[in-house]
């Protein structure tokens, strides 16, 4: 979940406040990091977990933990970056998954 969040488009939008001066606050921020820290972690035991944690990450429309905004509101003109930052890492993640140590044998 680290990989997916931090130093991602999202980071960018905090820091800048977003295109519109509207990125999440550092309180936003931290209570969507515990919830998201909490989601992750139930959801890696099911078998199609790391994806639907993957939707649930990327829901432009579901309320973050504190204030209710969501990323939609907060994100305006950063999500297409955000988007193929957190499915870049979750396919990297799938592909750890399947095929493991011969990923390192690889290189």
């Amino acid at each position: 979940m680290e990989l997916a969040w931090r130093n991602s488009p999202l980071e960018r939008m905090h820091a800048g406040g977003g295109l519109r001066g509207r990125g999440p606050s550092d309180g936003e921020m931290f209570a969507e990091s515990v919830t998201l820290h909490r989601a992750a972690k139930a959801a890696l035991t099911r078998e199609f977990g790391l994806l639907e944690f993957e939707d649930h990450v990327l829901d432009r429309h579901r309320p973050w933990a504190a204030g209710g905004r969501t990323l939609q509101e907060m994100g305006y003109g950063s999500l297409g970056a955000f988007t193929k930052h957190v499915r870049g890492w979750t396919n990297v993640l799938l592909a750890i998954r399947t095929h493991g140590h011969r990923l390192l044998l690889a290189t």
